[in-house]
């Protein structure tokens, strides 16, 4: 068992701006990122050593070395860490992480596994591998989805009472489910996809790897029925997401300048390369964590994981600026106080908040009917401390966010 120190999160993102910096052990080769993963601290990297758990009270990262790589993890029952395992061989399986042992517990062993899954809808883990697709109830208990025997499922994800898989074996091809994976249907002119998940709305994505005509990146706006394709490119290798944009990542057959993370912007079909502070563009996953209330983007590679709290900063408000426009924050970096100005279009209910790279909730304002014109709101950051915080700015259904630096 080693440790790691990890400074305070509010630290390190002061030392970059529009940038990545390290999160967890370095020189690892990330597999995964969880978060809620137990009843404790619910940061986890799964990595081709281990299992890496981190302590906020300590400020640590705690590394668990396992004989295989840990490829994904979810939580199982407080003090137990659901964990797939497995490089071909015959010890791959499903584990129970000990969070009080240290130690992984053999559950089932299973062939070459590929993910793990958890239904919210139908409180139903699910474990894709070569030649099944299995699923329990409670973590500890498998059996095989009828559908799936003999058929090599590498990607899953599921949306309300929609279930989605990718089988990429010879055949290949998408299956869906509309009723939380009682009956299966296969999409008849499905994409060969390694990498798929559901956007905040309910719009699929996957990823076509590989270097051949048809890589890309592919959609679903019917849970899987049918596919159109996004943008073309070669040696995609996942697609995330975070509140509400869109992330593609590049693997080992990229061609430059197609590689590392690029967020595509889907009402114009482009991409934005946020690459700067990333040594390693063979990207492995993309994520964000729901329970956060700070922005921050994670994704895992072949040299470690990575967050960027600031990417947002390339990306446009997601905002109509008929209705909210010329919000800014000044003076920045500040010391005592600082003023939020923003110009209103139309009358509406604003609302804004303080939040600090950790996700918590330092300033809030109760929503106000404003007027048309220019309003100031001036905040005082004195009791704060060093480090870098975020003001969250609504008026009706729209929202911008801004970056505020506290000397």
């Amino acid at each position: 068992m080693k440790k790691w120190i990890f400074f305070s999160f509010a630290l390190i993102v002061m030392e970059v701006s529009g940038s990545w910096v390290q999160f967890g052990p370095e020189g690892i080769q990330a597999n995964r990122v969880r978060f809620q993963v137990y009843d404790g601290p619910d940061w986890a990297i799964c990595h081709d050593g281990g299992f890496c758990l981190y302590d906020p009270g300590s400020q640590t990262w705690t590394d668990y070395p396992s004989a295989l790589p840990v490829i994904d993890a979810c939580y199982l029952d407080g003090e137990g860490i659901l964990v797939i395992m497995g490089n071909g061989t015959d010890s791959d399986g499903i584990y129970r992480f000990n969070t009080l042992s240290g130690e992984f517990e053999l559950i089932l062993f299973v062939d070459s596994p590929f993910f793990i899954h958890y239904s919210e809808s139908s409180h139903t883990y699910y474990v894709g591998h070569y030649m099944e697709l299995l699923q329990s109830a409670d973590g500890y208990s498998w059996t095989p989805v009828d559908t799936f025997i003999n058929r090599t499922v590498v990607a899953m994800d599921s949306y309300e009472n929609h279930v989605v898989v990718s089988e990429m074996d010879n055949p290949y091809g998408i299956w869906y489910s509309d009723d939380d994976g009682t009956t299966w249907t296969l999409s008849p002119y499905s994409p060969e996809i390694n990498s798929l998940g559901f956007d905040p709305d309910g719009k699929l994505y996957g990823t076509f790897p590989d270097n051949s005509w048809s890589s890309g990146l592919w959609s679903s706006t019917d849970y899987g029925a049918t596919w159109d394709v996004e943008f073309w490119s070669v040696g995609l290798n996942c697609v995330g997401f975070d509140f509400d944009h869109v992330f593609a990542g590049w693997g080992e057959e990229a061609h430059p300048p197609d590689e590392g993370v690029a967020w595509f912007h889907p009402e114009t079909g482009s991409l934005t390369f946020l690459n700067d502070g990333l040594p390693n563009l063979l990207i492995n996953q993309i994520t964000y964590n729901p329970g956060m209330s700070a922005i921050a983007l994670f994704c895992c590679t072949e040299n470690g994981a990575y967050v960027s709290c600031d990417y947002y900063l390339g990306i446009p408000d997601i905002t109509d600026p008929a209705t909210l426009s010329d919000v800014v924050v000044f003076p920045d970096p500040g010391s005592s106080s600082v003023r939020l100005e923003y110009n209103l279009a139309r009358t509406a209910k604003v609302s804004g908040q303080l939040v600090s790279a950790s996700g918590s909730i330092l300033w809030c304002s109760e929503p106000d009917r404003q007027s048309p014109g220019i309003h100031t709101t001036d905040l005082d950051i004195r009791y704060l401390a060093s480090g870098i915080y975020f003001i969250q700015l609504q008026a009706g259904d729209q929202e911008v966010v801004r970056r505020v630096v506290k000397l």
